[in-house]
């Protein structure tokens, strides 16, 4: 049984095509998503600990009013952390822009991870049992900046 090149040729192409396009349009990955947020090093490094959901905030455009990411307030009780995730959401997500999440403890210096170039999400995270705390995000997109602060200091945890 002798290989024909050309034969070899067209069936490495074609499962190369097969290959590209199923890249192509896989789903986004499950490293956007807010658990991988929460247990990345580069998040609130939690690993796989539980974490309770305390409060959102809608980031929305200041010209359009359209919805650009979600800024989440963060706690977990095990470490007495508070962590604030801000995730790029609709035609943000995936393109890589100025992503800010910042973490105001009452009385304590601001804690923000901002000025970097996030696609997904930017995080910041700090010990906080007894603390009140209030949280904020940022997201500019297409020349618009969605950006919000919770009104008080609350989550007195």
């Amino acid at each position: 049984m002798s290989l024909n090149i050309r034969t070899l040729t067209r069936t490495f192409l074609v499962a190369l095509g097969t290959l590209a396009l199923t890249v192509s349009i896989a789903p986004s990955a499950s490293a956007h998503s807010l658990g991988s947020a929460v247990s990345s090093s580069a998040g609130c490094n939690w690993g796989s600990s539980s974490y309770q959901i305390l409060d959102t905030l809608a980031l929305n455009g200041n010209e359009t009013g359209t919805r650009y990411g979600t800024a989440y307030l963060l706690w977990n009780n095990g470490n007495g952390e508070n962590c604030v995730v801000t995730r790029r959401t609709g035609s943000a997500h995936g393109d890589p822009g100025f992503t800010a999440a910042g973490l105001y403890i009452q009385n304590k210096a601001p804690i923000e991870d901002g000025d970097s170039n996030w696609a997904h999400y930017a995080a910041v995270h700090a010990p906080a049992r007894g603390q009140c705390v209030r949280f904020g995000g940022r997201v500019d997109h297409n020349g618009e900046i969605a950006i919000r602060i919770s009104d008080n200091y609350e989550f007195c945890s």
